[in-house]
C-alpha cells in the first residue's frame, strides 16, 4: 500500500510527503519441508519471499 500528497500552498508547491506499507496483511511466507531423500534443507526462501513481516516508510520529498 503506497499513497503520497502534493503541497500546493504556502510556498510548498516543490514538496511531496509519502507513507508506504509493506506486507500490509502481515501473512507469513509458506515454509518449506526438506525433502524425503535428506538432501534439502527446510526453511523459508528469502529470495522469492518476505521474511521481515510488516513494514513502514514514511518521508518528504523536496526540490530547491
Amino acid at each position: 500500500l503506497t499513497g503520497s500528497y502534493d503541497f500546493k500552498w504556502l510556498g510548498l508547491e516543490k514538496l511531496n510527503m509519502f507513507l508506504s506499507i509493506n506486507n500490509l496483511l502481515d501473512r507469513d511466507p509458506p515454509f518449506s519441508q526438506p525433502s524425503t531423500l535428506g538432501n534439502g534443507t527446510a526453511g523459508v526462501n528469502a529470495i522469492f519471499f518476505d521474511t521481515l513481516g510488516r513494514t513502514y516508510r514514511v518521508g518528504m520529498r523536496m526540490t530547491f
